[in-house]
Parts: structure tokens; sequence; C-alpha cells
């Protein structure tokens, strides 16, 4: 059983090392790999998955050139993703601020049109932040088991926070800021 003490380390960690590992898509690629077992258990998992699968003796089959061919793309997307990750992260974070700083007068007047955006946003954040320390805390509880896929829906989540962010910033400039240069003309 986890202590508080390492359970607010394991916290820390998830803000320090997970988030920035999540957030730049470190160590994210996709290989072709065969598959192993009997034929019938290769075709039962191919039926299960319901997409082809690289059968051991296949050598350069079709299947095997288009498998390399989608692996390509994936990891062309990845690498795009990898190079986009920081500017992103950077600009979701000043979104966040923005949509933070907007929503302080409206809490003094009690205007809450504002308030809903800024939770949803908010809310993509913290359901990242879960599954990340989720993640964590159970590596840090089963070491000896090879888990990562269990933080790939940190991924999606981190992407759902930052574009909604990014999207309720920009809308609320858009709208707002005319209004703003009116007022001081």
């Amino acid at each position: 059983m986890l202590e508080a003490d390492e359970i607010l380390a394991l916290a820390k960690s998830t803000i320090t090392d997970t988030a920035v590992y999540v957030a730049k898509y470190n160590d994210v690629s996709a290989a072709v790999i065969y598959s192993q077992g009997s034929t019938e258990t290769i075709r039962n998992w191919q039926f299960v998955v319901n997409s082809y699968v690289l059968y051991p003796d296949e050598g350069e089959s079709l299947n095997n050139r288009q498998a390399n061919i989608v692996v390509k793309t994936e990891n062309g997307l990845i690498r795009i993703y990898q190079a986009l990750a920081v500017p992103l992260a950077v600009i979701s974070l000043i979104s966040m601020a923005i949509l933070t700083v907007a929503q302080i007068p409206n809490i003094r007047r009690k205007d809450r049109k504002l308030f809903d955006r800024w939770l949803v946003a908010l809310a993509a954040f913290l359901m990242s932040y879960t599954v990340m320390f989720v993640y964590t805390v159970f590596s840090a509880w089963s070491t000896d088991l090879p888990i990562p896929f269990y933080c790939s829906a940190a991924y999606i989540l981190m992407q759902i926070a930052q574009i909604t962010a990014i999207y309720f910033a920009v809308s609320l400039l858009i709208k707002e800021l005319p209004v703003l240069w009116k007022h001081k003309t």
C-alpha cells in the first residue's frame, strides 16, 4: 500500500515527468510485428481485432508491404505531432491563462457566461492529468509489468484539452477584442 508521502511524490512526478512525456509524444512510434502462435490462433485473433495480421511465414507478401506503408505513414504523422507538441502546449497554456484572466472579472460580477467554457477546458486538462496520475501510481506499484499502453488515453485527452482551450480562447478574443476596441475609440 502506498503511503501519503509516496502518493504526493507520485503526483509531483506526474506533473513534472509524465505530463511532459505525454505532451512531447516521447517514445511514440509504430512498428510491424509478426504474429506468433499457430495459424489457427492467429486467424482467431485476426477475426477478433478485425484487421489483417502478418503471419510469420509471409515474408514480403502484399499484407507486409501494406503494413509497412501504414507504419511509415503513422510514423510520419507522429513526427509531425512531436514537432508541434511543445508549441501547441505553450499556446494551450496561454489560452487557459487567457480564459482564467477573462473569468476573474465575471466571478466578481457573478456573471457566468464564460464559466462553462473555462470549466470544460479545465475539466479536459484534469481528466488528462488523472489518467497520467493513475498510470504513474500503477507503474510505481507494479514495476514488473510492461504497461506503457495504459497511458495511451492521456494522449488523446491532452489533445482534447489543448484544442478546447485554444478554441475557447480564440473565440473569446474574436468576440471580445472588437468590443474592447470600440470602448477605446
